[in-house]
């Protein structure tokens, strides 16, 4: 099984970096998807959200929504997201992909 991320919404607000600048549509949540992959096509995934504290960042490192890239974007989660945690969501993933292959079916007698 292989797992990404999906960005699907950033919310963005005016802050302050750690050296008083004023920073103009800063991500400051990021909403995703992890998504599981299995070798036979079939997926699941959970979503989330992950709220980014700008205050540590220097105005210089410091990217402008307009060039953002989704590469960038998953930094950030990878790099904000203890693996523990990230191992946690491939497991709820897991365990959603094992039910795909559970059958509810009707009693077998009248």
């Amino acid at each position: 099984m292989t797992y990404s991320w999906q960005i699907k919404q950033l919310v963005t607000r005016t802050t302050t970096s750690a050296d008083s600048v004023e920073l103009l549509d800063s991500v400051v949540t990021i909403h995703w998807n992890r998504v599981g992959l299995k070798a036979d096509g079939d997926t699941a995934h959970i979503n989330g959200y992950t709220t980014l504290d700008t205050s540590n960042t220097a105005s210089g490192a410091f990217v402008a929504f307009n060039d953002l890239t989704e590469e960038t974007v998953i930094g950030w989660l990878d790099n904000s997201i203890a693996s523990s945690i990230i191992e946690e969501y491939n497991s709820k993933i897991d365990a959603k992909m094992a039910k795909v292959d559970e059958v509810t079916r009707a009693v077998p007698w009248s």
